[in-house]
């Protein structure tokens, strides 16, 4: 049985030594047809100009965002663009060329084959500096029907708007341009452009340290008298700038931003409201506790918040209010202590024998009032933080 095996085993090897690949002629065939192809391509491109205006689609494919810097406001992207254009130029009729629909090449190829191509110069700026995308191309493909396609891949390190003001529930964005040196006559991008993330859509992109990518956006426009347009007229087109803005707005997603901050935040709240409502020494006293165990918390709060450029989060104001007000409260409590100790022999005393002290009816109602706010600000702040 095993010998039949063998046997099977070797016919199968045998028959694969004549599975037939491309035949000489049929390789020779096609290495003709695209000499042929590219010759009447290239040859005398120059004495064909270019006389329509170039129509550019953008399109960015995001890999993945490898950091967010919120301290210096700045987010790092990888992936690749794709830029594409019609070349009336390069149109030809694939049954002249051996049915060739689509030629393929590195840049290097025609730079060496010395093959006269043009192309559209755009410019993408970041923070490093403004550079032309053409200087990071690795791949250009030409259709028969004239779109030409060129494929870059980049990092692209740009600056962000980083607001701090509705943490931990803000947004930020971040953005870059690409840009020509022509004028709106000559070249023009498209009003929108596709953006993807990797092999998915953008609004299934994973998180990146407490952000995720919430929604990409692409804008084709105008520089026109130092304004952004996004159409001008006729006679505007040929002093204004074309260029394409990317936006990106970064959602923030705090998975321990209530064990870190809130609860803490819900105990100085509870903590203040029963140490308010606690009269006399007892209540000082444990308003003293209170103010110290705020001190510690308002600094571990700072130390864990983002670098904040332009406005106080929202559990920072509150912290510094809940400070301020323990502080406050230690001084109305001192002064209803010195108002209860008075010496009753220097008060005014009436005809049935009671000691008239005017400010005591003062603190109660003043103690009342504290009392019944401080319960509505626990209520409200326990709401806001959860």
């Amino acid at each position: 049985m095993d010998g039949g095996w063998n046997a099977l085993g070797n016919i199968i090897q045998l028959s694969s030594l004549f599975v037939l690949g491309p035949s000489e002629e049929l390789m020779k065939t096609s290495y003709d047809a695209e000499t042929k192809l590219y010759k009447d391509l290239f040859t005398g491109l120059d004495e064909k100009p270019f006389n329509d205006r170039y129509e550019v689609h953008p399109m960015l494919f995001i890999s993945h965002v490898s950091a967010i810097d919120e301290e210096q406001q700045i987010v790092q992207l990888h992936g690749s663009f794709k830029i594409n254009w019609i070349d009336p130029r390069l149109k030809w009729d694939p049954e002249n060329y051996d049915k060739i629909k689509v030629i393929t090449h590195p840049i290097s190829y025609f730079y060496q084959n010395r093959y006269n191509f043009t192309y559209p110069k755009i410019n993408v700026n970041h923070i490093h500096y403004d550079k032309d995308l053409m200087g990071y191309y690795n791949e250009i493909g030409i259709k028969y029907d004239g779109t030409v396609t060129m494929t870059t891949f980049m990092h692209i390190k740009t600056t962000c708007f980083f607001t701090f003001g509705l943490y931990p529930n803000d947004y930020q964005n971040c953005s870059f341009q690409l840009y020509t040196e022509k004028y709106g006559n000559k070249l023009r991008f498209s009003s929108a452009g596709v953006i993807k993330f990797g092999n998915q859509r953008y609004e299934e992109t994973p998180h990146m340290n407490d952000f995720k990518l919430e929604r990409a956006e692409g804008r084709g426009g105008y520089l026109f008298n130092g304004k952004w347009m996004q159409k001008v007229d006729e006679s505007q087109e040929r002093f204004a700038i074309p260029i394409f803005n990317y936006n990106f707005v970064f959602k923030r997603v705090k998975n321990l931003y209530f064990v870190e901050m809130a609860l803490p935040m819900i105990c100085q709240t509870v903590f203040l409201g029963i140490s308010g409502i606690a009269k006399g020494f007892h209540g000082l006293f444990w308003l003293m506790i209170c103010l110290v165990y705020e001190i510690y918390s308002m600094t571990e709060l700072f130390e864990s918040l983002p670098p904040d450029y332009n406005s106080m989060p929202l559990i920072g104001t509150l912290g510094i209010f809940l400070l301020i007000e323990t502080v406050a409260l230690m001084f109305w409590r001192t002064f209803t202590i010195n108002i209860r100790s008075w010496d009753y022999k220097n008060l005014e005393v009436c005809e049935d024998g009671t000691v008239l002290n005017p400010f005591m009816e003062l603190a109660d109602i003043g103690d009342g009032i504290i009392s019944v706010l401080l319960i509505i600000q626990m209520i409200m702040n326990v709401l806001v933080l959860i």
